[in-house]
């Protein structure tokens, strides 16, 4: 049996299960059908076609590295100083900008479970394409404006992908609004941190959010287990200029809202180069190349 042939029985034997749980109005199921098939054709070509880079990760134990860690190794360029002409400057940046890290970096993300999905007859799992949360920088939208803010005119050429986002309470006070009515405010700093990949599309095969990226077999006494503890993960190559950091004070508080947040985002630009399915212990399960064109 080729490589080909076993994903192609693999996925089919998972498009049947979903096809199986689809309510029996004919026209429905027959557009649900004509997109699993497109799905399943297009993923196996997209697997077949997996880069070697990628595909030597499967099997492999793995390092991620926080962002923090990552944000520590990036250089720093510093602004033009006052007594520097412009073609000094620009002499002093040339080796960062025009030469890109010549390493990559796993990052760990969110993974939204929901869009992975195990078929016990075939002991497949299947991983969708909505399982990597990318598409914004925060589901804040003051934190998502800061990020973008950071990102400049860089905005609609990338990929928004969150990694992590803290809050912490500074001080609570009292104010009054034009009335003399007394409130309390909550001084909020939120730290969001995120990726914006060079690319503005991660899978371009995967149609839909439900489109499978990636299978692999699990046993089926290990099967649950496995699906509420993988991770997903990115191969990434940081690229110039690097590391993009935003504040955003926001609005003041009023008594409707009270709550007052200054926005601190901080933003790797990277070129994605392959995605990951990790177990608890960092294995990877499965690989795809991310973010390759069309």
């Amino acid at each position: 049996m080729t490589f080909q042939t076993s994903h192609a029985i693999r996925a089919a034997a998972a498009l049947l299960s979903i096809i199986a749980t689809v309510p029996a109005y004919a026209q429905t199921r027959f557009e649900q059908l004509q997109e699993q098939t497109e799905d399943i054709k297009n993923f196996v070509d997209a697997d077949n076609a997996k880069s070697a880079t990628c595909a030597r990760y499967e099997g492999t134990v793995v390092k991620p590295v926080t962002f923090d860690a990552l944000s520590q190794t990036l250089p720093k360029p510093t602004p033009k100083g006052e007594f520097e002409t412009t073609a000094q400057f620009q002499a002093r940046s040339a080796p960062t900008v025009a030469h890109p890290l010549a390493v990559t970096a796993i990052i760990v993300l969110p993974a939204d479970r929901t869009y992975a999905r195990y078929d016990a007859d075939s002991t497949t799992m299947t991983i969708s394409s909505g399982v990597f949360d990318v598409g914004s920088f925060s589901e804040e939208t003051a934190a998502d404006v800061s990020a973008t803010f950071a990102i400049g005119d860089r905005d609609g050429k990338g990929t928004p992908v969150p990694i992590s986002e803290r809050e912490t309470v500074l001080r609570i006070y009292s104010a009054q609004n034009l009335m003399g009515a007394t409130f309390r405010v909550s001084d909020i700093s939120r730290e969001t941190k995120a990726l914006y990949l060079t690319t503005t599309d991660l899978f371009p095969f995967a149609k839909r959010d439900t489109s499978p990226i990636m299978m692999f077999s699990v046993p089926l006494a290990r099967a649950r287990l496995v699906k509420q503890t993988f991770t997903v993960a990115l191969v990434v190559a940081p690229q110039p200029p690097y590391l993009l950091t935003y504040t955003f004070k926001g609005v003041a508080p009023t008594a409707l809202k009270p709550t007052h947040y200054t926005e601190h985002s901080s933003v790797i630009l990277a070129e994605a180069q392959c995605a990951l399915v990790l177990d608890s212990h960092f294995r990877v399960l499965a690989s795809m190349d991310a973010g390759k064109p069309k």
